[in-house]
C-alpha cells in the first residue's frame, strides 16, 4: 500500500515515510494542493510528494478508490478531484478556494 502510517523510532520520534510509501496526512495535503489544478499528473504527484512516479501512480489509484480523485478520459497518468475529494480538501464550491487560506 502507497499510503501508510508513519513508523516511530524506539524514542517515539516520528520518521519520514519510507521509500515507496507516503503518510495518509501527506495524501491529504496532496490533495489540498491538486483542488487548486483543474488536472495533475502522476509527475506532479510524485514531485509534490518527492516520490517515485510508481508510488505517485499508486497513491493516486487509492485516492481514487476512496473516491477523492477520477481519472481524466482519454489523458493517460492523470487525475482530478472529485466534489468528494474537494469537500475533503475544504474546497468551497464555485469558488476554487481552499477553507482557511
Amino acid at each position: 500500500m502507497a499510503i501508510s502510517k508513519k513508523r516511530r523510532s524506539e524514542t517515539g520520534t516520528a520518521h519520514a515515510p519510507r521509500e515507496g510509501n507516503t503518510s495518509p496526512q501527506a495524501a491529504m495535503l496532496f490533495l489540498k494542493q491538486g483542488a487548486l489544478e483543474r488536472e495533475w499528473t502522476r509527475r506532479y504527484i510524485a514531485s509534490a510528494l518527492r516520490i517515485d512516479a510508481p508510488t505517485a501512480k499508486q497513491v493516486a489509484a487509492e485516492l481514487t478508490l476512496m473516491g477523492y480523485a477520477e481519472p481524466v478520459p482519454r489523458e493517460p497518468d492523470t487525475w482530478w478531484n472529485t466534489e468528494v475529494g474537494n469537500k475533503v480538501a475544504g474546497v468551497r464550491e464555485g469558488r476554487g478556494t481552499i477553507d482557511g487560506c
